[in-house]
């Protein structure tokens, strides 16, 4: 559907585009972002984010999708995924139309451990990256983890969509993108089931640690970075601060 947003249906129908290219290789593709969460926000400072879920890496032909997409995926990367040791790595895309694509490859294995909260390895290029993982708890705080090890190429996170530990309960960028309305594009029936597992699984866990009702000082909208916070729909916002 489109709208009166001139970037955001310019950023719609390239996500489309690609979600096109990258079906024949990909269990589903969905957007994150602003162009899922609130098609008015979208600028044209606005950069287009899409997660390809592939079923097995070991057998992904990655120089393949690279070409059809127009770009050259980094061979360090995609040599760690075919070998198993990440199952996470991005791409960068030129769409040629003012903004960057993001592609963001993650195995079918990541992508319900996302989802089920179990760790995951990201390959990063090291070049200008920190160390370390963000978090944000349900009061706001922040949290760095460093969980990075250095490896030919660039580096291997191991970080979590959801961490608990004796301070609190700790979300990240993966669990945060799954809140905020992901627009699956192919495997549609697939991707809506995960994404309700991921909420129903993150909703028991926080009712179990702070107990049913939600306040101002413990509430799930707090994990979510203010300058984020202030580009969501109202609805949205009703929705994360009401969400146990």
């Amino acid at each position: 559907m489109t709208n009166s947003n001139a970037h955001y249906n310019v950023r719609l129908a390239e996500a489309k585009g690609v979600s096109r290219i990258l079906a024949p290789y990909a269990v589903g593709n969905f957007v994150v972002g602003s162009v899922a969460y609130n098609p008015l926000a979208v600028s044209a400072d606005s950069d287009l984010d899409i997660v390809a879920v592939i079923a097995d890496f070991g057998k992904a032909k990655f120089d393949e999708i690279g070409r059809k997409l127009g770009v050259e995926l980094n061979k360090d990367a995609t040599y760690w995924a075919f070998m198993g040791e990440v199952g996470v790595f991005d791409a960068r895309v030129d769409s040629g139309k003012g903004f960057e694509t993001g592609v963001y490859f993650r195995s079918l294995k990541t992508h319900l451990d996302i989802c089920d909260f179990r760790s995951i390895r990201r390959f990063a290029a090291r070049e200008g990256i920190p160390k370390s993982c963000n978090y944000m708890d349900l009061k706001g705080r922040k949290k760095l983890i460093d969980t990075h090890e250095d490896i030919p190429g660039g580096r291997i996170y191991t970080h979590w969509s959801v961490k608990e530990d004796e301070d609190g309960i700790w979300l990240s960028v993966p669990a945060t993108n799954l809140l905020m309305s992901p627009l699956a594009l192919h495997g549609s029936d697939f991707l809506v089931r995960s994404f309700r597992l991921f909420r129903e699984g993150l909703r028991n866990k926080l009712i179990r640690r702070y107990g049913l009702k939600h306040s101002d000082e413990i509430n799930l909208i707090n994990s979510f970075p203010e300058a984020l916070r202030e580009r969501m729909t109202p609805e949205m916002k009703k929705q994360l601060e009401e969400f146990f």
